[in-house]
């Protein structure tokens, strides 16, 4: 790409940048001092008046983050951007990809420019490109994030948190990474587990009660209860439960309790966020490798699945529920109205995976056996558009969390 003599470039690179956690409000916060550079410039019919615009534009840079007075990005740093975080941290793949979309057209516009010293077609493209920027999620002419009427969003991002171990563990390090849902990123994430606790995650269960996250039991810490705390450390919790749990059995959250049912036992216990309590009742079978979804049927007679259902996964819809995974291969199958259907296949057999709903999107991730992330859409009927959207590092991460989150805090 060709450099104009007197062209501004407001998008640059340097070892600073490439190590600032908050470079895309430092990238937004250097287009907007070279825009009122510009600004500026035009108002200037003397040598002395540009120069003071040049000035005024390096002291506004400075004070961007991941610049010279703000070098740990909005880490101790006044400036306004800084205060303005949500809308970036809520479409930050869909502001990067755009931004990036801008530099190119960027390039091209300049390699277009048939002579260095045409001042007045650098001119247009910065322009230009100022005012494209202007249409990237979370700009003015796009200010609430995608999807905007300006900007032509890739899809609607969410962010999710995988935290996972090996079982063969310690011999691999803990799988912990933020991807979204299409499998277009993958940072590491960085969490604090109490240290005897870390290979508990090794068949351990998780729920989420009134925004906190609980995980409970595990490979050798049946009886164990952690939480997860907002500054990215996971805190033992000093309450036994009745019976040991880990992932092989069935948890699910509803009437304001966490239910973990199932383990080597045909009842269930439930956690209010201050004690367990056994349940009443106790079911005829064993359910142990099973799943819980709740349900509202009364009468389950004749309701046995067609094919049998171990270390699979469930999910609770609005009026039935949904079977995949497991053993018995890559059938997916609806229970409605007591009555079982074929809804869909997936591509990969899995075991002992973790589903996550987001709306019409499940997403499946990968247990033992494989490790590709299947992504579906559930259209009230059946599954459709399968695809594998990415692998995960490791294999053999039984039932991993996975949770919605909005934005890579616990960057590592």
């Amino acid at each position: 790409m060709k450099i104009p003599i007197f062209a501004p470039i407001f998008l640059k690179d340097s070892i600073l940048a490439q190590l600032c956690p908050d470079q895309d409000l430092g990238d937004l916060c250097e287009s907007n001092c070279k825009e009122d550079l510009l600004s500026c410039l035009e108002n200037c019919s003397t040598a002395a008046c540009q120069e003071e615009c040049y000035l005024t534009d390096v002291l506004c840079e400075t004070k961007c983050p991941c610049n010279i007075y703000c070098p740990n990005g909005c880490e101790g740093c006044e400036h306004p951007l800084c205060n303005q975080p949500s809308c970036f941290e809520e479409n930050e793949l869909e502001y990067a990809n755009c931004v990036e979309s801008v530099k190119d057209k960027l390039s091209t516009c300049y390699d277009d420019c048939t002579n260095e010293l045409e001042i007045d077609c650098y001119s247009a493209c910065n322009d230009e490109s100022l005012a494209n920027i202007e249409k990237c999620p979370c700009m003015s002419g796009c200010d609430t994030g995608c999807p905007c009427e300006n900007y032509t969003c890739s899809g609607t991002s969410r962010r999710l948190t995988h935290l996972g171990v090996s079982w063969q563990y310690p011999n691999y390090p803990p799988v912990f990474y933020m991807t979204d849902n299409m499998g277009l990123s993958m940072d590491t994430v960085e969490y604090e587990f109490v240290d005897k606790y870390t290979n508990s995650l090794i068949y351990a269960d998780f729920a989420f009660l009134r925004g906190v996250l609980y995980i409970f039991g595990g490979d050798d810490y049946e009886y164990s209860v952690q939480k997860m705390n907002d500054d990215c450390t996971i805190e033992k919790v000093d309450i036994r439960p009745k019976y040991g749990h880990r992932s092989i059995a069935g948890i699910e959250t509803f009437d304001d309790k966490i239910w973990l049912c199932f383990y080597e036992y045909k009842k269930c216990q439930y956690f209010d966020g201050e004690t367990f309590e056994i349940a009443d009742g106790r079911t005829a079978d064993d359910h142990n490798y099973g799943s819980l979804c709740t349900g509202a049927w009364l009468k389950p007679a004749g309701t046995d699945h067609p094919v049998g259902h171990a270390k699979g996964e469930c999910l609770t819809l609005e009026d039935g529920v949904l079977t995949m995974a497991g053993e018995e291969g890559k059938e997916i199958y609806l229970l409605r109205d007591l009555k079982w259907s074929n809804v869909g296949r997936l591509l990969t057999a899995v075991t002992v995976p973790t589903l996550v709903r987001l709306d019409d999107e499940l997403i499946l991730f990968a247990g033992s056996f494989t490790q590709d992330v299947q992504k579906m859409i559930w259209n009230g009927e059946t599954i459709e558009d399968v695809e594998i959207i990415f692998e995960q590092p490791e294999e053999k991460i039984f039932t991993p969390i996975v949770f919605e989150s909005f934005s890579n805090k616990c960057k590592a």
